[in-house]
């Protein structure tokens, strides 16, 4: 059992430190990650790096990060000679495209080992290399839903009987976080595997908030456990059934940010670093109040509230409805550029003619219907995806006063990343950071359940739900 000792998790693939930051809060002591990106690898380090035992269980950037060239069995001495002679947790989110061929008529070969020796799949094969050199008692793998059925392939249950051949009883289960007080109705699967011996079942709790999914939603999909060749490793999607709590919305967890106007200005630039603005009068709510004073991030003002420049588009935002998508977004462009060819020629067609591209975006509306939407106010955020680098169209502020699409703090804030938390790079690096990281309010619950089942004060009932007290975030 942990007891009183605080327990430890190494973070593989931690990019911009979303998990991680949400173990901590639930009492990991996180003493070694690892990182490729150079970026995100540069935004863990200033925000949680100082916070690590010794430096050199730090692989963070393009040189060290590559999780191939990690020693871990010299990590594994090193933190033995600094008094962590057990590793608790070692978690991560390993990319999940070199297993678009995989499916469930090759997992014989990946029990025989031969899978995880493709080179295509050596990032997974070197989360498990480091799960076997390091023994940890429990690992966690967080991905996308798809890999339940890529291509018509398990590749979510080719994972659990790896972890099961490593000596782990291993569960997998599909997540919303908005269920754990996320803004934001992001589904994730997640891998729990637990070391046999410890003769302790794998399971997941189901969140305390309520969600309501729209029918197109993920969840509405047959996610079933008819999936799996061994049904006992999936205990589905899985949403709060009995509670009151309302999820988060994004009124709630943008409404105290101040008012921003700068892009309706002549000449902005969209640049980082950002003035700082003053939060808006008033006292904050609970989720407002919680990124404000996160332990360790607390913030009295307001940084990187910043959006991308797209003036064509900023009264087509205006006119919007909440909930509009692309398709009302064309209509209403359209509809302003005859508006501005009506008064071109009522003026006797003085001055250019107004250009059907400056009004309209040039999508085709069948294939992207999704690309552009605007936020509802007293509901919670769409998943927030890394393509907020490249536009951010997705996610249209909700203040049609504002006209325009999400700040990098309103974006932060509807993954539950505190406002004292500063991303490295330009807005494009900082988006893509924000949308690719684990929400740390849901790292938070994770860690929580982890840590519960550890140290024996949480329970699995026998549909493998964790029986947990509630406790407040």
């Amino acid at each position: 059992m942990v007891g009183r000792r605080r327990p430890v998790c190494v973070s593989l693939f931690a990019g911009a430190g979303g998990m991680t930051l949400g173990l901590s809060r639930a009492g990991f002591r996180c003493v070694g990650a690892v990182e490729a990106d150079a970026k995100a690898a540069e935004t863990f380090k200033r925000n949680l790096g100082t916070k690590f035992p010794d430096p050199d269980l730090l692989a963070l950037g393009p040189e060290d990060g590559d999780i191939r060239q990690v020693d871990f069995q010299s990590w594994r001495d090193r933190l033995r000679s600094l008094g962590h002679d057990t590793i608790d947790l070692i978690a991560g989110g390993p990319p999940c495209q070199a297993f678009s061929r995989v499916g469930r008529g090759k997992l014989n070969h990946l029990r025989a080992g031969g899978f995880l020796d493709d080179r295509r799949n050596r990032l997974w094969r070197d989360f498990f290399r480091a799960v076997r050199e390091l023994s940890p008692r429990a690992f966690l793998i967080e991905n996308v839903p798809g890999m339940l059925h890529h291509g018509g392939r398990n590749v979510a249950e080719s994972l659990c009987l790896a972890g099961e051949d490593h000596g782990y009883r291993v569960r997998c289960a599909l997540l919303n976080a908005a269920a754990f007080g996320v803004p934001q109705t992001r589904e994730r699967l997640f891998i729990l595997g637990l070391r046999k011996e410890l003769g302790l079942e794998p399971g997941f709790e189901a969140g305390e908030r309520m969600v309501s999914l729209s029918r197109g939603h993920v969840a509405a999909h047959p996610w079933k456990a008819d999936l799996f060749e061994h049904p006992e490793l999936f205990q589905g999607m899985l949403l709060p059934d009995g509670t009151d709590a309302h999820a988060v919305t994004v009124g709630e967890a943008l409404g105290d940010l101040p008012p921003f106007l700068d892009h309706l200005r002549a000449r902005y630039k969209a640049r980082r670093p950002s003035r700082s603005m003053s939060y808006r009068r008033g006292a904050p709510g609970a989720y407002a109040k919680l990124m404000r004073g996160w332990s360790g991030f607390e913030s009295t003002e307001v940084t990187d509230h910043v959006c991308k420049a797209t003036p064509r588009d900023y009264a087509t935002f205006a006119a919007m409805s909440p909930g509009d998508r692309y398709p009302q977004a064309v209509v209403i462009a359209e509809r302003r550029y005859r508006s501005a060819l009506f008064r071109w020629e009522s003026a006797g067609r003085r001055g250019s003619r107004p250009r059907r591209a400056s009004f309209v975006p040039p999508y085709r509306q069948d294939v992207f219907p999704e690309k552009w939407r605007k936020l509802v106010k007293d509901q919670p955020a769409w998943t927030v995806t890394a393509h907020l680098a490249k536009d951010t169209y997705s996610h249209i502020h909700y203040d049609s006063r504002q006209a325009r699409m999400i700040t990098v703090r309103e974006a932060a804030r509807l993954q539950s990343f505190p406002d004292g938390y500063v991303f490295a790079g330009n807005i494009g690096d900082a988006f893509r950071q924000i949308g690719n990281a684990v929400p740390p309010l849901l790292g938070f619950a994770l860690g929580r359940q982890i840590a519960g089942l550890l140290a024996g004060q949480v329970s699995v009932d026998a549909e493998g739900l964790v029986l947990v007290k509630r406790r407040a975030v």
